[in-house]
């Protein structure tokens, strides 16, 4: 099972708008498709009382690349539609984001990638932990925010 690229930025982008309508919302973009998910979003729609990024936001968009990264690989194998949900996070807020954002998955292991589509196959639940990182957009080296998160796949 090789993991391969199905769907370029705009086509992710139209999945974000069509299966999680709070993306759009949010004004949640695909910056990046390759290698990692990597969302864009603008501090306009998602700052607080104090002018900086909203936490809830940063970690809705933490949340989106990772579940937009289990989405592309369930596409690239043919194994969607299937379910995808967060079970469990924890967040860590390292600093302010007082502009837009970018928020990058990690890409899973390719092992992992297979133990996920071979229990999907089997019509089994999948957990998998992903890591994601948050800057501002124009700092991008410096992180503001760091994620885990344990979703659940297929089910």
């Amino acid at each position: 099972m090789g993991v391969s690229v199905c769907m370029s930025p705009p086509d992710l982008q139209d999945v974000l708008r069509r299966e999680i309508p709070a993306a759009a919302v949010l004004g949640v973009s695909v910056h990046q498709s390759f290698p990692n998910i990597v969302l864009a979003a603008p501090l306009a729609r998602n700052r607080n009382g104090l002018g900086i990024a909203f936490a809830g936001s940063l970690n809705t968009v933490l949340v989106l690349s990772g579940w937009l990264t289990l989405y592309r690989l369930l596409c690239a194998e043919g194994r969607w539609p299937s379910r995808i949900v967060l079970q469990d996070s924890a967040i860590q807020y390292l600093s302010p984001v007082p502009g837009d954002f970018l928020a990058a998955c990690e890409a899973p292991e390719p092992g992992e990638c297979e133990r996920i589509l071979r229990t999907v196959a089997r019509n089994r639940p999948a957990r998998i932990s992903l890591v994601a990182h948050l800057a501002a957009r124009d700092n991008p080296d410096v992180v503001a925010a760091r994620f885990t998160g344990r979703y659940v796949v297929g089910g």
